[in-house]
């Protein structure tokens, strides 16, 4: 009989992906877990919610901006606290500069690029992880090829 153990990578271990998970591992197959979490997502929808504020003289604050999500959200997720954390404890220009959201995007980078080359190689459409992925690049390069166009 063929072996049918499958290797099989998750992106996300939250409410949904860390049961799936352990079932496939009990079933008995490898699993790899990346724990790449919605902060380039977040941090985009923020920045543009900051960006509004500044041009029309809202004066929101981002921090407040994080709890109330928090508080709405069908998840709760517990990074709502940490982006309220982060921005009520600092000026940030974004999330994505506060180091512990920077260290663990970090940590994280290099599986997150070889599952959007991977799916992309696969001809599989990943519009989230690929976007947040260049939006991270963006945020983080001093000067990006724009810069070349002008």
């Amino acid at each position: 009989m063929a072996d049918m153990t499958l290797s099989i990578a998750f992106i996300g271990m939250g409410v949904m992906g860390r049961p799936m998970a352990g079932h496939l591992v009990a079933a008995g197959h490898r699993v790899t877990a990346y724990l790449l979490h919605g902060a380039p997502d977040d941090a985009q929808g923020l920045d543009l919610i900051r960006e509004a504020s500044i041009e029309y003289g809202w004066a929101v604050e981002m921090a407040v901006v994080a709890k109330i999500w928090r508080a709405g959200c069908i998840i709760r997720a517990r990074l709502l606290d940490r982006i309220h954390n982060e921005y009520a404890a600092q000026s940030l220009t974004t999330l994505l500069e506060a180091k512990s959201v920077a260290e663990d995007l970090g940590k994280v980078q290099t599986p997150w690029r070889t599952v959007v080359i991977g799916a992309l190689k696969a001809g599989l459409p990943v519009p989230g992880f690929s976007s947040a992925l260049a939006y991270y690049d963006s945020i983080r390069a001093p000067r990006l090829n724009a810069a070349l166009t002008q």
